[in-house]
């Protein structure tokens, strides 16, 4: 339908002549008078747009007549310019724009994020309001949201991001996607793990603290749904555009408690047209805590940019960026208890370059051509050297294949070194046409392109002493792997859309429309080795009251839409370890070392998935604005549900092997030398059952809820604007699939069977907070503060069973809550279905997981709140200073929870910072 449309358009568009205007100015700084270059002025209606050059002056043609539009203004360092002109007339215009650089004797200053106009949910986070928050990495960012609370800095953990989310579920952050300067940072190849077979995977998303916040320009947080164009995510994604252009220096020093930082950055402008040249330079370094030092985070980063516009007629943009970074986390053991001697430390070293721009063709089915390219380059390392202590006999073998051979004793207590040596590279492309066609009162923007990424791993994999291995476990072991043996993952999309624009006399109609196919892994252009997919998404948006039509509202519109987004699988999930047990068939310890002999059975098993398939979302949203002078309201309710969510669950095999006793009659026993054993007359065949992980689409992900942002406008007496905002959340996670484990009898025997649980085990949280800020800004100080109360009305917590579980359990005077199995399936593979009678009787009752009655009480902690201050001052034009205190007040209410007697503080600690800016 949209393909028709479009043709339709293009001939109702170009077979008929078209009158055009065209629009010419120059572009001068407020405040000097000076012409400034390298500004870009756009026509946001018909995607037309110009760059002033050496001498100020920008040009715009090809304007179809008879319409009136937005003329945006914008330059690095400088306030956007909006300007309303109509042309109703065959000739040039005439236009001269003044520019006003950003400070704080402007009459207006935003320090909070900005719900966006238009259609979908997102918000938009400018350089002033990330100065005066002072983030650490951009999870820090992310409190500015609608229904996020503020947290205290922190470098010493992992941090991600997921949207709409409380506890930041693997899922959510892995489908959350955050795209630098048009092109997406990827973990889909990161292999850094111990294994995947017995370990717990992360299976997360994108590790934000590499990516600095000093040189960022903007932040757009797109939560609802997303334009066909954006792709491999199921959660959100971040849209982050870092700074190109003429700056002046920029030194920055932030100090807090645990992190310090420092950054340098300058944009020069190159003579002529030739452009401009952006150097940024940042260090910070983190401790967990000041009684825990030898913790820590080190993060070492770099940018070259250059940017520039060439082409007078058909202007094209180029921008290049090449970027370095270097992070280290490291973990040692306390030093009161040194003599473990152990150590953790993950390193990583990343080159980032992309190209990117747009070119403004004005062709009959193309505007503008945007392009994006880039390619990146990580070397990781994670070193580990950790006590083994194992406390019996283990067998250790460094066999491949299922075999029996003779093995070695692995001591009961070692040193296991191992790195883990990853070298991920990730490749991107994009390349989409934009087309405006206006016909009447109608406006029809059309995207269409393609993209396509790539992601491989050319590490040496895992490194370590096969006979002195990592943790080891029910006759689990482990093999070194090379990551050059993955093949790399590849995606191809293309996407198409029609956003429309519909003035319907003193109303207005917006209509989007897309459709995204994807092919994961693909083998041709439509035959997948992973799945194929189709996503359509609609938003639409109808505003039928305004100043024009009513004297009540200023702005009233309703919203809504579907969309369908969808998450590749990652590395680790389509090419998962190799699962490997060594079994022991036969135990000769003799007191002479010459006399012993180990024989080890090794059974090896592919845990990969072929039935694996992109994780997929289902969004749901519909919503309202409302603005009455200078207050507005924005009120949103989403529901969405995610299918075919990653994890790892418990899957079993039945192997026999050979085993034999010291007593078999047919074994010699030589002194002086290992015993005789005939390999083809064992002294019994066993089963053991060997349990391992696998890849699956096991979990669902429900999220809903309402978001609401009220802005009050400004009090004029006390130059003092208020902000409300917050949202009611539920997230929902549980199992889909049943589930099985094997629980280990007395003296960690395996049991005979492999028990079979009901699916629809899960967790939920609920939480509706909100934060009411008060702004205040004083010009002629050059001073803004804002003082935020956080209220948190609701945060409960509670887990449940599947399968009308949990059952009540007597044994003895105690009455138990249990966990219990839905059948049971014996080492011959046969499953036996139970009543709730039968497994609750012995000898199941192993298999029974015992809980105390609090356990599935939901924790509801009272309500709670919390005050925070920011402060940020300007000292003339060459410095800034910004300080902030969270939990001022130092209120710690704490809470004892139901379920576990614990005890918890319900807010963060006191924790201050402040930042010094100069700039030259």
């Amino acid at each position: 339908m949209l393909i028709a449309l479009l043709v339709v358009s293009q001939r109702n568009a170009y077979g008929q002549d078209r009158a055009y205007a065209s629009l010419k100015g120059k572009v001068f700084n407020k405040e000097t008078g000076e012409v400034e270059i390298g500004c870009a002025v756009v026509i946001a209606e018909l995607n037309l747009w110009s760059v002033s050059n050496q001498d100020g002056v920008y040009s715009i043609d090809k304007i179809p007549v008879g319409g009136t539009y937005s003329i945006k203004t914008s330059s690095l360092g400088f306030e956007p310019l909006e300007t309303r002109i109509s042309f109703g007339a065959a000739k040039e215009y005439h236009l001269d724009l003044s520019l006003l650089r950003t400070s704080f004797e402007m009459e207006e200053v935003v320090v909070l994020a900005e719900e966006k106009k238009g259609l979908g949910s997102s918000s938009t986070i400018g350089k002033e309001a990330m100065e005066h928050l002072q983030p650490s990495s951009l999870k820090d960012v992310m409190q500015l949201l609608p229904g996020q609370i503020s947290t205290n800095p922190d470098l010493s953990k992992k941090a991600q991001i997921s949207i709409r989310d409380i506890e930041g579920d693997a899922n959510s952050s892995l489908g959350t996607s955050i795209i630098v300067d048009g092109a997406p940072i990827s973990n889909n190849a990161d292999m850094q793990t111990r294994s995947t077979s017995y370990s717990s995977v992360d299976g997360g998303g994108i590790d934000v603290r590499q990516i600095t916040t000093s040189n960022i320009e903007s932040i757009e947080v797109i939560r609802g749904i997303a334009s066909a164009e954006y792709g491999d995510m199921t959660s959100g994604l971040v849209v982050v555009k870092t700074k190109a252009g003429a700056t002046p220096l920029n030194a920055k020093v932030s100090i807090n408690p645990n992190i310090k930082s420092t950054y340098l950055g300058k944009g020069l402008r190159l003579p002529g047209n030739g452009g401009a040249l952006n150097l940024d330079l940042d260090y910070t370094s983190s401790i967990k805590s000041r009684i825990k030092p030898y913790e820590g985070f080190k993060r070492l980063s770099g940018q070259l940019g250059y940017s520039s516009t060439f082409f007078k007629l058909s202007p094209l943009s180029l921008n290049l960026t090449a970027k370095y970074y270097q992070t280290i986390a490291s973990k040692k053991s306390d030093p009161d208890f040194i003599s473990r001697n152990e150590e953790y430390r993950s390193s990583e070293k990343g080159l980032r370059f992309t190209a990117y721009g747009k070119w403004n063709l004005k062709k009959a089915l193309v505007t503008n051509l945007d392009y994006h390219f880039s390619i990146s380059s990580i070397y990781q390392e994670l070193y580990s050297r950790e006590v083994i202590s194992l406390g019996y006999i283990q067998p250790i073998s460094n066999a491949r294949k299922d075999t029996l051979m003779e093995g070695v004793y692995a001591p009961s207590e070692y040193f296991s070194e191992m790195t883990v040596d990853g070298r991920p590279v990730y490749i991107y492309g994009k390349l989409s046409a934009k087309k405006v066609i206006r016909k009447g009162e109608t406006i029809n923007r059309i995207l269409y392109g393609v993209d396509f990424r790539s992601s491989g791993n050319n590490g040496k994999g895992r490194i370590y002493d096969e006979y002195r291995p990592p943790r080891l476990s029910g006759g689990s072991g482990t093999r070194p792997r090379p990551y050059t043996d993955i093949p790399a993952l590849r995606q191809f999309s293309a996407f198409l859309s029609d956003n429309l624009t519909l003035f319907i006399g003193e109303t207005n109609l917006m209509l989007e429309a897309g459709l995204r196919f994807n092919n994961y892994q693909p083998l041709s252009l439509f035959k997948s080795e992973v799945d194929l997919s189709m996503e359509p998404r609609v938003n639409l948006r109808y505003e039928f009251l305004n100043s024009a039509n009513n004297q009540y509202f200023d702005k009233f519109a309703l919203f809504g839409g579907f969309g369908i987004h969808s998450k590749s699988p990652t590395s680790v999930h389509l090419y998962p370890d190799l699962a490997y047990f060594d079994l022991n068939s036969f135990n000769y310890f003799a007191a002479d070392p010459n006399e012993r002999l180990l024989l080890v059975t090794t059974r090896v098993f592919d845990t990969g998935n072929p039935e694996l398939k992109p994780s997929k979302s289902y969004k749901y949203e519909a919503g309202l604005e409302a603005a009455v002078k200078k207050m507005t309201l924005k009120l949103n309710a989403y529901h969405e549900r995610l299918e075919n969510g990653f994890s790892f669950v418990t899957e079993a095999k039945f192997s026999e092997f050979y085993r034999w006793t010291s007593d078999d009659p047919n074994i010699v026993f030589n002194p002086g030398s290992p015993p005789v054993v005939d390999l083809h007359l064992p002294t019994e065949i066993d089963t053991f059952i060997c349990v391992f992980r696998r890849p699956d689409n096991s979990r669902t992900f429900v999220k809903r809820g309402i978001e609401y942002v009220v802005n009050f406008g400004t009090i004029k007496a006390i130059r003092t604007r208020l902000n409300l905002s917050g949202a009611y959340m539920q997230t929902r996670s549980y199992s889909n699939k049943e589930s099985k484990s094997l629980p280990l009898g007395n003296g960690a025997v395996q049991l005979p069977w492999l028990g079979v649980y009901p699916k629809g085990s899960g967790s939920e949280r609920v939480r509706f907070n909100s934060n009411l800020t008060a702004v205040t800004h004083i010009p002629k100080l050059r001073l803004v503060f804002s003082t935020t109360i956080q209220l948190i009305w609701k945060n409960s917590y509670r887990v449940f069973l599947g399968g009308g579980q949990p059952w009540d359990y007597q044994r003895g005077d105690q009455t138990y809550l249990v966990k219990a199995p839905l059948a049971l399936i014996d080492k011959a593979g046969n499953r036996r279905d139970f009543t709730r009678e039968e497994i609750l009787t012995q000898p199941y009752d192993s298999y029974l997981s015992k809980y105390q009655e609090q356990y599935f009480l939901t924790q509801n902690p009272p309500v709670h709140y919390q005050l925070n201050l920011k402060v940020t001052s300007e000292i003339g034009k060459s410095a800034r200073f910004s300080f902030f205190a969270n939990n001022l007040t130092m209120h710690n209410p704490k809470y004892r929870s139901q379920r576990t007697n614990s005890v918890k503080n319900l807010n963060s600690k006191l924790y201050f910072g402040l930042e010094l800016t100069l700039t030259i």
